[in-house]
């Protein structure tokens, strides 16, 4: 899940263990991330408001891509 209000900068997304409730990565992120994350496959993609979109692997949370395409939720 994300975090962050609409105008939030230093944000994060956090990926959590369904199993033991700890935290498996956080991917900081330069705007709210306010959207839901889409996994596919072994990515996921989310959007971070001014920050752009962001592609991230889903086991790791190691940005694979950001895209600064202009404010998406």
């Amino acid at each position: 899940c994300g975090e962050g209000f609409h105008e939030d900068r230093d944000c994060f997304l956090y990926c959590w263990d369904n199993a033991t409730g700890k935290e498996v990565f956080r991917v900081p992120t330069g705007g709210h991330v306010e959207a839901a994350p889409t996994l596919y496959q072994d990515k996921v993609y989310f959007s971070a408001g001014g920050d752009g979109f962001y592609c991230a692997q889903a086991d790791t949370g190691k940005v694979l891509w950001h895209s600064l395409c202009g404010h998406c939720d």
